[in-house]
């Protein structure tokens, strides 16, 4: 009997793991946009974020420029009476909204935009995921090591010409021990790394986790 309920709880929780998955996927093209004034009306959301997106994305023509839909969402409990409604919005196109995130977090903002954020949209679930992955991410952007987020939720990070994949908060912890003594900018001599790091991943199958 105890054999069979762990393998209950083993598909039920690879078949939550999947339509999570599935849920995160559905979103790829959204984001989500906070402090957006509560004077812009409904019918200007769309042509509001196209400006903020040609502010930053000059060589985007209006073909580009194209977004499914935008609308208000729910504000939390525990939000202020009068803070702004969050946002979201649905770009038609990936790689616009890829390319829209990256200028945003490369570009200098106009001012008029400077007080909005944009970030990707995500399921509730991989949002309490990745916050269970900050002190390790946190320890990455010390040691200047870039990283990104893959599906299901995993950390991806390059060191010394190769890929890595952290899957459990725990496990990335165990690297950040190995690499006290790295400094990414002054390369320095240090041991070798004990226990070993996540398996390395071809640079194809590193993107294909974006």
């Amino acid at each position: 009997m105890r054999s069979l309920e762990l393998k209950i709880k083993s598909e039920t929780d690879y078949l939550h793991a999947k339509v999570n998955e599935l849920e995160d996927r559905s979103r790829q093209n959204n984001i989500g946009v906070k402090v957006i004034p509560d004077s812009i009306q409904p019918k200007e959301l769309e042509e509001y974020l196209k400006a903020k997106m040609r502010s930053v994305c000059p060589n985007l023509s209006d073909k580009d420029l194209k977004i499914d839909r935008i609308h208000r969402l729910l504000k939390p409990n525990s939000a202020p009476q009068d803070a702004p409604k969050d946002r979201i919005a649905r770009i038609h196109f990936f790689t616009v909204k890829e390319d829209f995130l990256l200028a945003l977090r490369t570009s200098d903002l106009p001012n008029e935009y400077k007080h909005i954020k944009v970030f990707q949209d995500i399921s509730p679930i991989t949002m309490q995921r990745r916050r269970e992955f900050s002190p390790f991410t946190a320890e990455l952007h010390k040691l200047n090591i870039r990283n990104h987020w893959g599906f299901p939720v995993k950390v991806l990070f390059g060191l010394d010409g190769q890929q890595y994949i952290i899957t459990i908060p725990e496990e990335g912890m165990e690297v950040i021990h190995t690499l006290r003594g790295f400094d990414p900018v002054i390369p320095a001599h240090r041991s070798p790394l004990t226990p070993p790091l996540p398996r390395k991943i071809k640079r194809r199958e590193a993107l294909s986790h974006r």
